[in-house]
């Protein structure tokens, strides 16, 4: 997904409502961190580090532990959230997770992605996107902001780099500007 059809999607999320500002902020973290859909619905309160501006993914795929950092926008979303809407979201329910249904549960694997698709729709877009959609556009702009593939690799938490690679949508422009920058008889 392009950077200005990401932004207009994010921006669309108004955050007039307490479910709003839980979606903002579930997608801002989305974009930020990589995090897999099964990531974010096992995101609890003790795995963001707000002091150091990380965050703890827990079991992941292959049922591995992750340290990601977490950007400062998604960070505002989520403290604003976490302070504001969560409580009230909550109710008289506790869970410790981030994210949660209107009974205090867990989001259901489908949960995020139907509220993605929500915002599409009312944007009219004409793409499907979904909580993956983020996390391969989260490693595309970083790889078309200079990140080195291999960090990409660690922070998308993957074994292989032949993995990583094909999250990365690279085009011939991406192409040419790697070649003209790094081919010596470009160089001269």
């Amino acid at each position: 997904m392009g950077l200005r059809r990401l932004f207009a999607l994010l921006e669309s999320v108004k955050c007039r409502t307490n479910t709003e500002l839980r979606d903002r902020a579930m997608m801002e973290i989305l974009y930020s961190t990589g995090m897999r859909n099964s990531e974010l619905r096992n995101l609890k309160m003790e795995d963001v580090k707000f002091d150091t501006g990380e965050v703890v993914i827990r079991k992941g795929k292959g049922d591995k532990d992750r340290v990601v950092p977490i950007g400062t926008t998604a960070m505002v979303f989520l403290e604003e959230y976490i302070a504001r809407s969560r409580p009230r979201l909550l109710k008289d329910n506790e869970t410790d997770h981030i994210f949660f249904n209107f009974f205090g549960q867990r989001f259901s694997r489908r949960a995020p992605a139907d509220i993605i698709r929500k915002y599409v729709n009312k944007l009219g877009m004409n793409k499907i996107i979904r909580t993956h959609t983020f996390r391969h556009t989260c490693a595309t702009h970083l790889l078309r902001n200079g990140a080195d593939v291999r960090h990409i690799q660690q922070f998308l938490g993957h074994n292989s780099i032949d993995t990583t690679a094909r999250y990365l949508h690279l085009d011939i422009t991406d192409l040419k500007k790697v070649h003209s920058k790094t081919h010596p008889r470009e160089k001269m």
